[in-house]
């Protein structure tokens, strides 16, 4: 069985969110400028932001079996600390649980 690719993940829960109406924002890591890789977003940052119902939700996407890499960890710890909900997901299907847990939906 193929496993899915992080950014096939990542499209389906952008597609979960965009259903339930929630503005969600994927922020761009980086880009080629002039031969140069230019950030244009930290490091650490979460592959899909929003808010929703005044809260910050962020959701960071991995395949089965991916890690978070430096700064990841961190930047969503720092989200909870400060009332966000911040998600690790491996499936649209794991998205929608932990909505549903929250009681967003």
């Amino acid at each position: 069985m193929k496993t899915e690719t992080e950014q096939s993940i990542q499209r389906g829960c952008l597609a979960l969110l965009n259903l339930y109406g929630w503005a969600v924002k994927v922020p761009a890591g980086g880009a080629m400028r002039g031969g140069h890789y230019v950030r244009l977003a930290p490091r650490g940052t979460p592959d899909l932001v929003g808010v929703v119902a005044s809260r910050m939700i962020a959701v960071e996407v991995k395949k089965r079996g991916g890690r978070l890499r430096p700064g990841q960890g961190e930047t969503l710890d720092t989200i909870r600390r400060n009332g966000g909900l911040a998600l690790v997901v491996r499936s649209v299907s794991e998205l929608e649980q932990a909505l549903k847990a929250e009681g967003l939906v």
